[in-house]
């Protein structure tokens, strides 16, 4: 792994050839924050496995990204082999089942990363190409004080125009109050089994409900703003979360031992154009 360190944080970041085996076909394999320790209190983030030392890749911990489309012209799951961007060229483990990214899906070949690490500041660069598709991807970490900032730039360097969704799946510990985060932009949720928008205006899980296969549920009404969210943590006071991106949507998502919000992004970049976006973390 790779390390940024001051004083209040230690981030681990994966080497995507070191670490090979805690990477597969999901999460973006550059720029993968594996997990943030404070000086004080130790280990911040989980995961739907947490603590299991080698979690299921498909699951894994800390704060990883997905580009969740893979490259072609209709936005459906196809059969056939495909190119995830920030993964590499990903088949069906089983030619025989119905391809699934969760059960049925390996990395056939991982994109090669280029890697630059200064003292608070990590990078790291892949070229793309596909069929009819060519791009870069940069991936940078930067730790400042008790900021972390993840930034995303993806330049279209073929003739092909590049569709993408794009969203960030940071897992949080889970509070004993049950007290999960206050988004500052607009936002609704819908009546569910789960979750619940409490007195104060958070949300919080349902203690009563079965938490052990976790529970999927999209918002609404944030479409085309902003993230800005506060997140509970049982060590620190919050974690601020901003990105700097117009949401498509947020999801939220949550089992027994993990609560995560996802800010989803969606763009087309054009042949040469450069689509750049950031998520912050506030300590």
């Amino acid at each position: 792994m790779y390390f940024l360190k001051n004083k209040y944080l230690t981030v681990a970041v994966l080497d995507p050839v070191a670490d090979r085996a805690r990477l597969g076909p999901r999460f973006c394999t550059g720029g993968y924050i594996y997990q943030v320790e404070d000086a004080k209190h130790g280990p911040l983030f989980s995961g739907p496995e947490f603590p299991a030392q080698r979690p299921a890749v498909v699951n894994g911990q800390g704060l990883p990204e997905v580009f969740q489309f893979t490259l072609y012209d209709d936005k459906r799951e196809v059969e056939e082999e495909k190119l995830i961007i920030g993964v590499g060229i990903v088949e069906k483990r089983n030619s025989h089942l119905p391809y699934h990214l969760f059960t049925n899906s390996q990395t056939k070949e991982f994109c090669v990363w280029q890697v630059e690490q200064s003292e608070y500041l990590i990078r790291m660069k892949t070229a793309q190409a596909y069929k009819k598709w060519a791009f870069q991807l940069t991936k940078e970490v930067e730790l400042f004080e008790r900021k972390l900032t993840c930034y995303t730039r993806l330049r279209n360097t073929g003739a092909a125009p590049i569709p993408f969704r794009w969203f960030a799946h940071p897992f949080f510990p889970l509070n004993p109050s049950w007290e999960c985060c206050d988004f500052l932009m607009p936002v609704e949720l819908p009546e569910n089994p789960a979750y619940f928008l409490n007195s104060e205006g958070l949300v919080e899980m349902n203690r009563y409900y079965d938490w052990q296969e976790g529970y999927f549920q999209l918002l609404e009404g944030c479409q085309g703003e902003k993230l800005s969210a506060i997140q509970l943590h049982p060590q620190l006071e919050q974690i601020d979360v901003m990105g700097d991106f117009p949401l498509l949507k947020v999801a939220i998502w949550a089992n027994d031992r993990t609560f995560s919000f996802e800010p989803f992004y969606e763009d087309t970049a054009q042949a040469g154009q450069e689509k750049v976006w950031s998520l912050s973390y506030h300590l």
